[in-house]
Formats: structure tokens, sequence, C-alpha cells
């Protein structure tokens, strides 16, 4: 199937996954608990704002699904 060469409009996450402690360096990560379905849900809204504002591509950190 042809690909499209045209405009590629690009959306980057910079928001850390629910739940986790910010600054990430200066708390304690003892007892936390991640969500992996609390952070999928969370990426499909992210994923649904960026094709709304006309992206064609989202790049997650490599850590933002954990599990």
């Amino acid at each position: 199937m042809p690909v499209n060469a045209g405009n590629i409009k690009v959306a980057l996450v910079r928001t850390p996954p629910p739940n986790w402690p910010m600054p990430l360096e200066s708390q304690d990560w003892t007892g936390l608990k991640i969500d992996i379905n609390q952070s999928v849900q969370r990426g499909i809204e992210l994923i649904k704002e960026a094709k709304a504002n006309g992206a064609t591509l989202i790049a997650f950190p490599e850590l933002w699904f954990p599990g």
C-alpha cells in the first residue's frame, strides 16, 4: 500500500503516566502501585486528543506504559 509522503504532524507525550510521583528523582517509590489499565486508558485519551488536533504520529516515552 503506497504511503503519502506529504505533511506529517507529530505529537510528543510529555506528561507522566497516572500515579507516577513527580519529580521522579525526589520521590519515594516504596509501595507505589502502577495501574496498567489506568495508563492505557489515559494513553487512549491522549491519542484521541492528538488525532483531533491533526496528529498523524504520536510518540510516548519508552516507559509510559509500564508492565
